[in-house]
């Protein structure tokens, strides 16, 4: 597929990437729509000038802010701002400290027409 998500409105969109998740296939996706490859792909192959710069795990990919900048791409949003905190917690009355991602919200559709806030 060449940019599948191209000129779609953000309903068929993800109508789109919900009816491509359920195919049991391999899926050669050609896109610009990094956070739909997050979504869809395991694996990410980025092409610069007809050149194979890289191949591997889709998430170890886009998520290296200089190889995306070098190549005219973006780490996607859903990286970028997930990130970990150190909280501190009362366990038997002892403090611990450690650490978990936190991610930010997002607004989505639901079928029942509202928008609703999902942690992605």
């Amino acid at each position: 597929m060449d940019e599948p998500t191209s000129s779609l409105d953000p309903r068929n969109r993800r109508k789109l990437i919900s009816l491509l998740k359920g195919f049991n296939v391999t899926k050669i996706i050609a896109s610009h729509d990094l956070e739909m490859v997050l979504q869809l792909c395991q694996r990410a192959v980025l092409i610069d000038k007809g050149k194979i710069i890289t191949d591997g795990p889709v998430y170890k990919i886009l998520n290296q802010q200089e190889l995306m900048d070098n190549h005219g791409l973006e780490v996607p949003h859903s990286i970028r701002f997930s990130h970990d905190h150190e909280h501190e917690h009362l366990h038997d009355h002892k403090e611990e400290k450690h650490e978990h991602d936190h991610n930010h919200e997002h607004r989505h559709e639901h079928p029942d027409n509202h928008d609703h806030l999902e942690r992605i």
